[in-house]
């Protein structure tokens, strides 16, 4: 049975059986109604057409039994198939046939079939939704168009029980087990409204109820039926007031989230988090970008890593040793800190486990922070510190790959060091200078704080220091000058540099009082008293009494030792020498100056009496020797005379050969020129006979084209004729054209060619031409370059017969030289035999002279060993004499030294 009007659908079936009932008694009077949609009303119809055909068959005089009894047989087949379907089985289709009249009414009969069959599957799938509807979750209700409740399910049954006790606040009267055929009116305040909206209802309606304190959500939608019409409407009821406290409840733990989430965004703390399985799950900007940044250097050691692929990936990938990480996670149930080492960056890693209101513990906080610029400026400031320990102050914080904090750390210590350093270098500088005695100038930078203050204290501790050394200096100055008595003045300085003050000046008054007894003692050595007396001085002081009695005793051997040498030398014992050993450092060498000085006297003493002997036997050996070479200088001047006149003979002969090859030489010049004009102008033959060769092979080239073009115009006109021939009539002229034009070219195709051969033949002429001419030119040359060389050869004995011809002057200019200077030799020769008889008288002179001198080994050291005469003068023909002439001589000294 059809869900909606199944009853109004059964009641049309009763009635149709009774109407059918009535006709079989053939009572055919009373209303058969046929309006409405349902499924009866095509038999109500074919009722109705049978009453009205009966009626008018009862009124026919001409009625038979025949028609009446067919009737009874439809009506009672109707009335069976009609029982049938009230017992709820549908029958098969009435296949008789009939008559005209009733046939209308088996068709409606078994369209009535058709309806019920379609309405018993409508009917089975109503009832399998039915009881889906009965079974669903959601509270299901149905009304008919006059709002009447025909249907609630048992979820719907269970949500008014549950709300009845508030719902019977409002409405007294509500009961939740007697839903059925109630009005919805009676929920409504305004029904009319009520009424009208659902009238108009085409779509889905969600409105909300409130009652007492319970929230219901009532979503209605029309019930179409299959032709469109609407059979009701149908209302979802639910109970949201468990589900808005729900709602509302997580809208707030959203909202809060939303803020957590908003605030953990935008914080500047790295967050990452993480479930139970270290599956990262949320990243916060902060980390993002820190580990954006970080990601090139990450990836020298995670070649996959990507920021980008980071969420939803599992965090073993940042520790070496996942499995250790994973046990650690597992167990942890508080705050856990780490640092790992990531290739060069270093991140710290503060852990908190995200525990529920059960305790229960569903992933893990992360917050990371990226130490590396922490680590490098950790590092350079432990550097600099240690390089501060042991006084390295000039060490600095590279700012190179720093950027923001760390960039402004870096740059502020530096600057601090700076502004320390800076006045300490220069304190420092200042005190370098003390230091090494050199007192700097007052420092002019400006200082702050405390280095003001030891600016001002360098300064005056500068200041006090150039006082003082200026003070030393005044003093130095002015002793230097002779003003020993000048002191420093000691009211100038304060404190120490007072008591330094006056230490000096009684230090400077010591030693000069000391220094004034010494120079006392000297002075009288300086005067010639070595026993002058020398009081005692104190301490270290003895050194000048020790040094002044080591100078008077040097002094005083010293003088001894120059008395003996100068009274031995007063006796003649010139041999006598001191000992030297017995002295040191300047008398050392002054007693050896004095020995070196009697020994220079002595040797030469030694050596002139030794070579006394030596030059008496020289001078009378110089003697012999004299006599002889004036004979042979006698006889060289002879043969001399002989050898100029040869010589002046020889010159005239030689001159004249000079001449006479001068003038060979000037006319093989002239030959050369005249051969050479000749050479040049056999080459301007050969190349005008090239050139000539040239043009005729040019000729022979253009008549070659001349030929061409006389072929080139034969053919043309052949060509023309042949065209003329084909024209017929009209070209016979131009045939007679053609013909003369191809008689023209053929005669100056013969004459090309006869002029082609005589210039062929001219060419060849002029070729053997240029061959002969070159033959020529190349003979030419030949006789140029001979005659090159005759006149080269005659130049050069032309050449050799002037030196030569000099080369005799010179040598008979020499042999008259010669001559002069042999007759000037034996003047010279006659003065030498004067100079020897003269040395020998000197020579005797001189040995009366030494015999003074005692020369013996007896009191003293040994004498040099004079120099033996052992060397005997041989007698060699005009041996060249060494020595000079003695004054007796009247010649020059030049003419002497010439010889």
């Amino acid at each position: 049975m059809a869900l909606f009007g199944n009853k109004a659908v059964q009641s049309r079936i009763d009635e149709a059986v009774k109407i059918i009932d009535k006709m079989t008694e053939s009572d055919f009077i009373g209303h058969i109604e046929t309006s409405g949609t349902d499924i009866v009303v095509p038999l109500m119809r074919a009722l109705k057409n049978t009453q009205t055909t009966f009626i008018k068959k009862s009124e026919e005089a001409g009625r038979d039994k025949e028609s009446n009894a067919e009737l009874k047989a439809l009506l009672d087949l109707t009335t069976k198939y009609l029982g049938r379907i009230a017992q709820g089985d549908i029958p098969e289709k009435i296949d008789a046939d009939y008559k005209s009249e009733y046939s209308s009414f088996k068709n409606n009969m078994n369209a009535t079939i058709d309806s019920l069959i379609a309405a018993k599957v409508n009917s089975d799938f109503n009832q399998r939704a039915k009881s889906a509807l009965d079974n669903v979750s959601t509270g299901v209700m149905i009304a008919d168009n006059d709002r009447n409740i025909i249907y609630v399910n048992t979820s719907v049954k269970k949500l008014l029980k549950e709300a009845e006790v508030d719902i019977r606040k409002q409405l007294p009267n509500f009961n939740a087990e007697r839903l059925i055929g109630v009005n919805i009116d009676s929920f409504h305040k305004n029904p009319t409204h009520q009424a009208q909206m659902l009238a108009q209802l085409n779509a889905t309606y969600v409105a909300k109820i409130n009652i007492g304190n319970c929230i219901l959500q009532v979503t209605a939608n029309p019930v179409i039926g299959n032709k469109g019409e609407r059979l009701g409407a149908v209302a979802e009821w639910v109970d949201l007031t468990e589900q808005l406290a729900t709602t509302e409840h997580q809208q707030k733990l959203a909202a809060e989230n939303t803020r957590i989430r908003n605030a953990l965004d935008n914080v500047t703390t790295n967050v990452m988090i993480a479930d139970n399985d270290r599956n990262i799950i949320y990243m916060n900007k902060s980390v993002t970008a820190m580990l954006t940044n970080a990601e090139a250097d990450v990836r020298k050691v995670l070649p996959n890593f990507s920021v980008s692929t980071i969420l939803g990936s599992n965090m073993d990938q940042f520790h070496k040793n996942p499995a250790h990480q994973r046990g650690l996670l597992a167990a942890f149930t508080s705050t856990h800190r780490a640092e790992i080492q990531v290739g060069v960056r270093t991140f710290t890693l503060v852990a908190n486990p995200i525990l529920t209101e059960k305790n229960e513990r569903v992933g893990s906080v992360v917050e990371w922070r990226d130490r590396t610029d922490e680590v490098i400026a950790e590092k350079d400031i432990n550097a600099m510190v240690e390089a501060a320990v042991v006084g390295e102050l000039s060490t600095r914080i590279s700012l190179t790959g720093k950027v923001g904090f760390n960039h402004d750390l870096a740059s502020n210590i530096n600057n601090m060091l700076d502004a320390i350093t800076r006045p300490l270098n220069i304190v420092a500088g200042h005190l370098e200078h003390i230091a090494i005695g050199d007192i700097p100038p007052r420092i002019v930078e400006e200082f702050k704080g405390e280095f003001a203050a030891l600016r001002k204290n360098m300064n005056a501790t500068t200041g006090t220091l150039s006082g003082f050394i200026d003070s030393v200096h005044y003093v130095t100055g002015e002793h230097e000058k002779g003003d020993i008595d000048i002191l420093i003045d000691e009211s100038r300085f304060d404190g120490s540099y007072k008591i330094m003050a006056k230490a000096v000046n009684d230090m400077v008054n010591g030693h000069i009082n000391d220094e004034k007894k010494a120079l006392a003692c000297i002075k009288e050595f300086g005067e010639g008293n070595f026993n002058a007396p020398l009081e005692r001085f104190p301490g270290k002081k003895v050194f000048i009494n020790e040094t002044i009695e080591q100078v008077r005793a040097n002094l005083k051997a010293v003088m001894a030792d120059t008395s003996m040498l100068s009274g031995a030398a007063l006796e003649g014992r010139i041999q006598v020498r001191a000992d030297a050993s017995k002295h040191y450092g300047d008398f050392r060498h002054i007693v050896e100056g004095i020995n070196a000085t009697l020994e220079t006297i002595v040797t030469p003493i030694i050596i002139v009496n030794s070579a006394i002997d030596s030059i008496n036997t020289a001078a009378r050996e110089i003697s012999a020797g004299n006599a002889d070479l004036s004979h042979r200088t006698e006889q060289q001047a002879a043969s001399l005379e002989e050898t100029a006149a040869s010589m002046e003979e020889l010159a005239s002969t030689v001159k004249q050969n000079a001449d006479n090859a001068r003038q060979a030489k000037q006319m093989a010049v002239t030959a050369s020129d005249v051969a050479v004009k000749g050479g040049n102008m056999v080459q301007q033959v050969v190349v005008t006979m090239s050139a000539i060769n040239e043009s005729a092979r040019k000729i022979v080239d253009i008549i070659s084209v001349i030929d061409g073009i006389a072929l080139q115009t034969n053919i043309l006109a052949l060509n023309a004729a042949v065209e003329a021939a084909r024209a017929g009539e009209q070209g016979r002229g131009f045939a007679v054209v053609a013909s003369e034009v191809r008689n023209l070219a053929q005669r100056s195709a013969a004459a090309a060619k006869e002029i082609k051969a005589l210039i062929g033949d001219s060419v060849e002429k002029v070729e053997d031409g240029s061959k002969l001419v070159g033959e020529a030119g190349k003979t030419m040359d030949e006789i140029v370059s001979s005659v090159k060389r005759v006149t080269d050869i005659m130049t050069e004995i032309a050449a050799a017969s002037i030196e030569q011809s000099s080369g005799i002057g010179q040598v008979n200019q020499a042999v008259t030289q010669m001559d002069d200077v042999t007759q000037q030799n034996a003047a010279l020769v006659e003065q030498a035999a004067a100079a020897a008889e003269s040395l020998e008288e000197q020579a005797a002179t001189l040995s009366e002279t030494m015999s003074q001198f005692r020369i013996d080994s007896i009191g003293g050291r040994s004498s040099a060993s004079p120099r033996k005469a052992s060397h005997q003068v041989t007698h060699k023909p005009a041996p060249r004499l060494p020595s000079k002439v003695s004054k007796q001589n009247n010649q020059s000294d030049d003419e002497w030294t010439e010889f």
